[in-house]
């Protein structure tokens, strides 16, 4: 621990505007390595397919001291997920000593649920992270029937206060759709509900930074742009300087890196055709990009590479639409449309192989189509958009297949476009984490 005093007594014929900035840089160092070579404890809330924890534990900076100490997810689907990439990660990447022993449905926003947090938070020594990416329906603009400042989920967002509270971790990342920015919050009108949160953390001893972030400009081969809210307890926030919370975006015109493209991404994957169903398959080729070996790796079979059938009238329709073109080049055959022109330009869009992708979502309803296959996206190659590893599965009911279609595959895909981006977490925690 650095003398501040003794560093004054010989800094004090300094000029005061000197004296001042040499304090604040030997405060700044006593503060440096305030981790000091203990396991990072590792909350992950509203998990979903269990990306942000996995991606924290493959961090460089935290790879052999970090465990996740607590999993939490509702749905049954997820949690089935979770298991499932939990048990390849213990088995083949890192060790199940990182993981939870016990992983089941939980519902965050009740009593039992937040007790359970504080003792485990009391019986870990403290959280280092706890990371939550509450549901998003009520604040997307994807869903306008459900976007709304009275719709119940917009109150899961809130409830990660509670969490907060309960667990009392060093760091909180909170990481949602834009709107949470501006739809209103239902207990605090006057304020936003990202306000609302930030608002509620700084009376707990946090300061926060709330950033909207696109995932392209950190190696992601689509522009998703999100909000994330990062929260850092007082007692360590000598260690940062708050003005470089966030990492410098490192992809696209002017920066070390072009942006990673569609063609980057699915390159190395085989044709498919109209409705494959095989789960388990084998790479077309080598990976010749960066991208693709970064995804590969701790993979040697590639899972999950399935999409939807569709019937001949849609693969007519997927013909006649060029590379990012959408449904004003079939519109004459939208016939069972009752108003065409009110169609959200999302729809029958056609990937550009040249160009990081559009935002993903429920890319089969969206009938988001290969960039140059006619066919809509199968699981794997949406899951690469989303720069989610080759080796993290999904699941929805017992995959058999059924008159030729998989079943479960609407379950999976929703997983798919509900999941944060693999790399950007990664970019995030690593910059939040490396003098840590």
């Amino acid at each position: 621990m650095v003398d501040l005093k003794a560093r004054w007594d010989w800094e004090f014929d300094l000029p005061e505007s000197a004296r001042t900035l040499a304090l604040r840089s030997a405060k700044l160092r006593s503060c440096m390595g305030w981790l000091r070579n203990k396991t990072a404890t590792v909350v992950d809330l509203f998990a979903g397919t269990g990306g942000m924890g996995l991606a924290t534990l493959l961090t460089d900076e935290l790879r052999d001291r970090a465990r996740i100490v607590h999993v939490a997810e509702l749905d049954n689907d997820y949690v089935d997920t979770i298991r499932l990439n939990y048990s390849y990660f213990g088995a083949h990447i890192g060790s199940a000593e990182q993981l939870p022993k016990t992983i089941k449905p939980v519902d965050v926003s009740s009593r039992p649920a937040l007790e359970e947090l504080d003792k485990i938070s009391r019986r870990v020594g403290g959280v280092t992270l706890l990371l939550a990416g509450p549901p998003c329906q009520g604040f997307s603009k994807a869903n306008s029937i459900s976007r709304a400042r009275t719709n119940p989920k917009n109150l899961l967002a809130l409830d990660t206060v509670d969490c907060v509270k309960a667990a009392m971790p060093q760091i909180a990342i909170i990481e949602n759709v834009p709107g949470i920015q501006t739809i209103r919050s239902a207990k605090r009108t006057s304020l936003s509900v990202s306000e609302h949160i930030e608002h509620e953390l700084t009376s707990l001893g946090y300061y926060t930074h709330t950033v909207l972030l696109d995932a392209a400009d950190y190696g992601v081969p689509q522009h998703r742009l999100r909000s994330f809210t990062i929260a850092i307890s007082h007692s360590i926030l000598d260690a940062y300087d708050k003005t470089q919370l966030i990492p410098k975006p490192r992809y696209g015109p002017g920066r070390r890196f072009p942006f990673r493209t569609v063609r980057d991404a699915f390159e190395d994957l085989p044709s498919l055709e109209n409705g494959s169903s095989r789960t388990m398959s084998t790479y077309a080729r080598r990976a010749t990009t960066s991208l693709q070996r970064e995804l590969r790796r701790y993979s040697t079979t590639l899972f999950d590479h399935v999409t939807t059938r569709h019937a001949p009238y849609v693969l007519d329709r997927y013909a006649a639409i060029p590379p990012g073109g959408n449904w004003k080049s079939i519109r004459r055959r939208l016939r069972n449309y009752a108003a065409p022109d009110n169609t959200h330009t999302n729809i029958y869009h056609r990937l550009d192989p040249t160009r990081p992708s559009r935002t993903i979502g429920n890319f089969r309803k969206a009938m988001t189509i290969h960039p140059w296959e006619h066919r809509g996206l199968s699981l794997r190659e949406a899951a690469r958009l989303q720069s989610l590893p080759d080796w993290l599965r999904f699941f929805g009911d017992t995959p058999e297949v059924y008159r030729g279609q998989l079943r479960g595959l609407g379950a999976r895909q929703q997983q798919v476009g509900n999941a944060v981006c693999f790399q950007l977490t990664r970019y995030l925690i690593s910059h939040l984490f490396k003098d840590a």
